[in-house]
């Protein structure tokens, strides 16, 4: 049999059975010695790996005796897309023990390991592989350099991409997307939109990728209208894609009115949009407006999906109606939908806590919490929260050793959760022990919210020496939260003189905060100092920082 013939009797195998059975026939036949022969090996792996056969593609791969680079970049690739990000590096690894002598990477091969570098957020290694990119004279390639581009802003070494990027000889559109990105990513706006501008300026037309980077960046309205008209010059603006992210960018810049017009153009409205303009009402603080289109989109027939869902939830948890959430809750649970698992998902069932939670349901939320069947530290955090958030602290520190049964590890903001409940319910000693048990335990280094929820614990107690000196010795500088606990504390116990020096310190940190000003004044005030509280009241006056009014939200 020729071996053209097998190759095309690999190639049309359609199912796996099929393709072992053709493999193991190869096998059995000492004639065309499988191992050796790479070009029949090649197609086998790369008919596995079609049929997502990863397991199988990678025995054969092992049992190869002289892998070219082209087979090393197919297994890599296979592993990289199936999320095996440490095989990849380990296939890296084995493929450099032959290289010089016998293969080497390529321009196909370095793009792939450095993918898979970003993913692990490994700068370590990453830096070595840009080393070998640049000991094999692949420092020029561009599809290299977007990789390398792309794996340092994914390590938050923005500065690094930029030389990078200044160092390419031969930019092209998605050199030019990759960088803007970067800098969309890593919060640095300002300089993805500039770096935009040049683009233009060097006559390089945008594609989708970069308009879409671009708009991430946008802080400024006026912005936002010129990216647009950029976006109509150039004929993306019927990409459904671009007109999502043109609505999103509006919204963000408060601009809902702009946003909504788009939406109301747009025909034919798939599920994609529908999600935008409630995420985009959402995001404006506009929870009533979210849920009126989520009804409009239900009777356009439009079946959400958990991200669509996931947003009418959080504004379910704005508006505190438990009417509303119960309405949300029995739409997930009952289906039409269109995909049962919604039921199961933890990013869901866990904002579904945390609405029934600040809805004032703790009975509710539990409910959910305990049909979940998977939890992760989240959704203990968030139940844990809640019971602190209502008071009943005893319910929250049992929830905690309910988690710490079932081998989730605690995280910080768990942590945070659990003392501050303690704070509120006034377990003193066991929230001491929990702090002591962060680094003992659990290895977790304190953070400022940590020792804000000490101070606070103390304080509430009425310990407000022991609050003081506990800020005295922390190893890090206090901050606006530390001072405004003791503050907090020092107004529950009427300790003026404590108070003001806590509340100089917070005028140094956090001066345009009223509430700091409020509440030393009515300390003063509650002391029977009444000149002195004008004289904060005076101060808050002069310095221009104005008390937002209070609302209340009833439902009927």
């Amino acid at each position: 049999m020729k071996q053209s013939i097998i190759i095309s009797a690999i190639q049309q195998s359609t199912d796996l059975n099929s393709l072992k059975t053709i493999h193991a026939h190869f096998i059995k036949s000492s004639h065309f010695l499988l191992p050796r022969n790479i070009l029949i090996t090649t197609n086998l792996i790369s008919q596995y790996i079609s049929l997502n056969s990863i397991s199988h593609a990678f025995t054969l791969f092992s049992s190869t005796r002289s892998p070219d680079t082209y087979l090393y970049n197919l297994i890599i690739t296979a592993s990289l897309h199936n999320n095996e990000h440490h095989r990849c590096l380990n296939l890296y690894s084995n493929l450099l023990k032959l290289f010089p002598n016998e293969i080497r990477p390529d321009n196909f091969t370095f793009p792939l390991v450095i993918k898979a570098c970003g993913s692990l957020q490994d700068f370590k290694l990453g830096t070595k592989v840009h080393g070998h990119v640049v000991v094999n004279g692949f420092a020029s390639d561009s599809f290299v350099a977007n990789s390398l581009m792309s794996m340092y802003g994914k390590v938050k070494r923005v500065d690094i991409a930029r030389r990078v990027f200044d160092k390419m000889t031969d930019r092209n559109v998605v050199s030019w997307s990759s960088i803007i990105g970067v800098y969309a990513n890593n919060g640095c706006h300002q300089e993805g939109v500039l770096l935009f501008w040049r683009m233009l300026d060097e006559r390089i037309k945008p594609n989708r990728g970069v308009v879409m980077n671009v708009m991430a960046c946008v802080t400024k309205e006026k912005e936002a209208d010129r990216i647009w008209r950029v976006i109509h010059g150039v004929g993306l603006s019927s990409d459904r894609s671009v007109q999502n992210a043109v609505m999103l960018m509006y919204a963000r810049r408060g601009r809902i009115d702009a946003a909504k017009r788009f939406f109301d153009g747009f025909m034919n409205k798939d599920l994609v949009l529908w999600a935008s303009m409630i995420e985009a009402y959402c995001k404006a603080n506009m929870p009533f407006e979210a849920l009126q289109l989520f009804k409009r989109m239900r009777l356009k027939g439009c079946v959400p999906d958990y991200v669509t869902l996931l947003n009418v939830v959080r504004s379910c948890s704005v508006m505190l109606s438990l009417h509303h959430a119960r309405t949300i809750h029995g739409t997930i649970t009952c289906g039409g939908h269109g995909d049962s698992c919604l039921k199961n998902h933890i990013a869901l069932n866990t904002a579904l806590v945390d609405m029934y939670v600040k809805c004032g349901s703790l009975t509710c939320a539990r409910k959910v919490f305990d049909r979940m069947l998977d939890k992760n530290v989240i959704t203990w955090s968030t139940m844990i929260s809640g019971y602190g958030m209502h008071g009943d602290g005893g319910a929250a520190l049992l929830l905690f050793y309910q988690m710490k049964a079932s081998s989730i590890k605690p995280d910080h903001i768990l942590f945070v959760s659990v003392l501050s409940a303690c704070s509120h319910s006034g377990f003193v000693d066991e929230g001491q022990q929990l702090f002591n048990a962060m680094v003992r335990d659990f290895g977790i280094t304190p953070m400022t919210e940590h020792y804000a929820c000490m101070v606070d614990l103390l304080g509430r107690s009425g310990k407000l020496n022991e609050a003081l000196d506990f800020i005295q010795k922390m190893p890090v500088k206090p901050d606006a939260g530390v001072w405004g606990a003791l503050l907090g504390a020092c107004r529950i116990h009427s300790n003026v003189k404590m108070a003001k020096m806590a509340a100089e310190s917070l005028f140094n940190l956090d001066s345009e905060n009223p509430g700091r000003y409020v509440i030393l004044s009515n300390v003063y005030a509650s002391s029977g100092k009444i000149k002195e509280a004008d004289r904060i009241r005076a101060l808050m006056k002069s310095r221009g920082v104005r008390k937002q009014a209070g609302h209340t939200l009833i439902e009927i």
